[in-house]
């Protein structure tokens, strides 16, 4: 008999949170949302969201089930779009999953879950499944996607998982309206720990022939520096590139330009974090983007976004849109090719209060965004936050071309 299918006595662990906040937002009415008659986004919204995490543990098994409920009201669109509230109400499973013990040292995992790993802020190139790492905002989630996974574990130090992807999962994003199309993908990753670093190797394959090798690496120089690296090095992927066309209503249109292609395209982050006295950290990363757009690409592209805003109420709007659609999610981690990110983080009085100050810049067009996450914990239960951002930059430039400036006001409160 299998171990997993013994019956035993199961525990169960659980916690339920209430996040609820007010979002304020001043959108740019650029050429990617003409008169916000594209995305029709709301100056204010808010938010009631519980969040139940669950865990069954067994003896050679876990389940655990993270279901949400949430409900959401916007208010007051701007632009050309109707001025009218909206509500809508939710239940999913953002994430949930159930692993089962073969042998002490291997398991095998089928389900829903945010995967993450790797030590860099800005973003993870070494991950070929998300690319949002939910540092930006730590207090919105993720959606979990579906994975089959084998993870073997013969000691302390070193752990080896077969990953495949099987499904996108999640929900459609009010700043992501059109859908993408699917591929499944596997990978293996190879971790290794040590006393004072730890190191991964991934391996990765899709469907169609892309490839992938990455990798991340950490270790401590002194007690008060950590110096890290993140990166990949891809064969062919899947972004969407302008492609100008004479005879195209709108002079052109977006491609998979290097789909299963041969040429290889590096991404990368390295960083380095100094620890002051006062226990606060800095923390300094520069990102190469290999398969960002580079000069020529990028005025394709906003050539590209501004004919299609031009003709979003034309005879050509469906073509318009799906321009827009293109530009608004062209699959790319970032837009363009070089970035600077500065972060300060502090914890005071006793851990209560912590604030987190940002810095990210595009070293291409000269936009930046500066970020400001505040939490205070009023005791064991309670928490206030404060997140907000400032975009500065053209109506041409990453960072501006949907949002100016946000703020988000709420509590946490776990039962």
């Amino acid at each position: 008999m299998l171990p997993f299918l013994s019956v035993k006595a199961v525990e169960m662990e659980s916690q339920v949170r209430q996040v609820s906040y007010l979002l304020w937002r001043q959108p740019e009415l650029s050429s990617q949302n003409p008169d916000n008659d594209f995305l029709e986004l709301y100056r204010y919204q808010a938010r009631v969201e519980l969040r139940p995490d669950i865990k069954f543990i067994g003896t050679h098994y876990q389940l655990m089930l993270k279901p949400r409920l949430s409900y959401d009201y916007w208010w007051h669109k701007v632009g050309a779009a109707e001025e009218s509230g909206d509500s809508q109400g939710d239940i999913y499973l953002n994430e949930g999953m159930i692993q089962f013990e073969i042998t002490p040292d291997a398991f095998i995992v089928y389900g829903r879950e945010n995967l993450q790993w790797g030590p860099s802020y800005l973003r993870t190139p070494s991950n070929p499944f998300f690319r949002d790492n939910g540092q930006d905002n730590p207090k919105k989630e993720i959606e979990g996607k579906d994975f089959f996974k084998v993870i073997y574990l013969p000691n302390d130090w070193f752990t080896m998982s077969i990953i495949g992807l099987l499904e996108p999962g999640g929900m459609k994003s009010e700043t992501a309206p059109i859908e993408t199309d699917f591929r499944r993908q596997n990978a293996l990753k190879l971790d290794l720990l040590g006393v004072n670093y730890n190191a991964s190797l991934i391996l990765s394959r899709q469907d169609g022939g892309n490839e992938f090798v990455g990798g991340h690496a950490q270790g401590t120089a002194t007690d008060a520096v950590l110096i890290y690296f993140d990166a990949a090095v891809y064969r062919g992927h899947t972004a969407l590139y302008p492609r100008l066309d004479s005879s195209h209503p709108l002079g052109g249109d977006f491609v998979r330009q290097y789909d299963n292609n041969t040429k290889q395209y590096f991404i990368g982050v390295t960083g380095i974090s100094y620890t002051l006295e006062n226990s606060a950290t800095l923390s300094l990363e520069y990102l190469y983007n290999g398969i960002g757009y580079n000069d020529s690409e990028a005025e394709a592209y906003y050539f590209l976004r501004q004919n299609a805003a031009d003709n979003i109420h034309s005879e050509f709007s469906d073509l318009a849109r799906a321009n827009l659609g293109a530009s608004l999610d062209p699959g790319l981690k970032l837009l363009r090719r070089h970035y600077l990110f500065f972060q300060y983080a502090l914890n005071e009085m006793g851990e209560k209060l912590s604030y987190t100050l940002r810095w990210t810049i595009n070293m291409d067009d000269h936009s930046d965004m500066f970020t400001l996450i505040t939490e205070y914990a009023y005791n064991d239960y309670l928490e206030f936050f404060v997140i907000g951002d400032v975009n500065q930059g053209s109506s041409n430039s990453e960072f501006t071309s949907l949002l100016r400036n946000d703020l988000m006001l709420g509590f946490e409160y776990t039962f």
